[in-house]
């Protein structure tokens, strides 16, 4: 793993030792006004001399900071002396090689670190997002976040192989995204589709001998076993946890993912009673070895990714993911933008993914 050398970084704990940036900023990716949190800082020093006598000094900070509302990494702020002296529009510059083209991104370890000139980044971008009810009208809009996000693979649950889903196919291959499956389904049942630039290796219901079998979709992307999940209400879902479970326990050993939308939480944790069926799957999941990316790095946070009509919040939609591949995972945040926007009803997960 890369060291940080002569880089101070401090990355912010749970405890978010590192102040928010106030007040209020409108975010460049989602638009949205919203504190960013800060992830990490480091300081330059330079030292003006004249012979060996020491003249001046300049102290140059930047501070990476990210959108509390989309989760993106969205402003860099530089200070001059503990003078705010730029505020950056977009990173990306900084991710593809601002002026001395310099590369930031992020360890699994060590959090943000400085990578040297034009080096590439292997990161892989994993975007999971229920569409609600196939996408209907709001097909354009679905298109465009995921290009905002740049997701290199797409699990899109309720997705429908009705008219908008023949649309959504060409238009995500339009995109790069070479590589799109899903399984036969009814044209008004909600599926999965797994939409991905690499190819992929197969594409299979988990467990054909379900009732809806479309809805847990087993593929293999970079030798990667990922499970894209649509799990339906209340005592339904539980043969399909079963499955997955099952499933589970038998892949422990290699790099495999279950993501999407599980309909499913744990009680005063990821809703605020205990109303949710099957929460108990959540803790078989851990039991054989699969870790909960986000409560992993979240330990006590309250985020959720779905509102009922009585304004109550859920977190339904996860991604869990065995030893092998946990420890790969360099990055896991909610996307809320895409709900508030009301684009769907459920907010997009992302996860970035260290290729090797």
């Amino acid at each position: 793993m890369r060291k940080k050398t002569e880089w101070d970084i401090q990355q912010a704990d749970c405890a978010s030792s590192l102040p928010d940036i106030t007040p209020p900023l409108p975010c460049n990716k989602c638009g949205h006004p919203t504190a960013h949190r800060v992830l990490a800082s480091h300081t330059d020093e330079t030292d003006s001399w004249d012979g060996d006598r020491l003249t001046g000094s300049t102290a140059t900070s930047w501070t990476i900071s990210r959108c509390e509302t989309c989760g993106e990494i969205a402003y860099l702020t530089r200070h001059n002396n503990g003078i705010d002296e730029s505020l950056v529009a977009c990173p990306l510059e900084y991710w593809e090689g601002h002026k001395a083209a310099w590369n930031w991104t992020v360890c699994a370890e060590d959090g943000p670190y400085k990578t040297g000139p034009n080096e590439p980044h292997p990161i892989w971008r994993l975007m999971a997002w229920n569409i609600r009810h196939g996408g209907g009208k709001r097909a354009t809009d679905i298109l465009a976040r995921i290009a905002r996000h740049r997701a290199d693979i797409v699990v899109l649950s309720e997705f429908r192989n009705d008219r908008t889903g023949i649309v959504l196919n060409i238009k995500l291959q339009e995109m790069g995204f070479l590589y799109t499956h899903t399984l036969e389904a009814p044209e008004k049942a909600n599926s999965v589709l797994i939409a991905s630039r690499d190819h992929v290796e197969l594409a299979r219901p988990l467990n054909p001998g379900l009732e809806k079998p479309h809805m847990l979709l087993d593929a293999e992307v970079l030798g990667i076993s990922l499970v894209g999940v649509y799990m339906p209400n209340n005592n339904a879902k539980t043969p399909y946890w079963e499955a997955v479970v099952g499933a589970a326990k038998d892949r422990a050993d290699k790099p495999c993912m279950f993501v999407g939308d599980f309909n499913t939480g744990k009680h005063y944790i990821d809703e605020p009673s205990a109303t949710l069926v099957s929460a108990p799957f959540m803790d078989r999941m851990e039991a054989v070895g699969f870790a909960d990316l986000w409560r992993g790095r979240n330990p006590d946070g309250k985020e959720f990714t779905w509102i009922s009509n009585a304004g109550n919040g859920f977190r339904l939609d996860h991604a869990f993911a065995s030893p092998s591949l946990a420890e790969r995972v360099v990055d896991v945040f909610y996307s809320h933008a895409e709900r508030l926007d009301g684009i769907s009803d459920h907010s997009a997960l992302i996860v970035d993914i260290r290729k090797w």
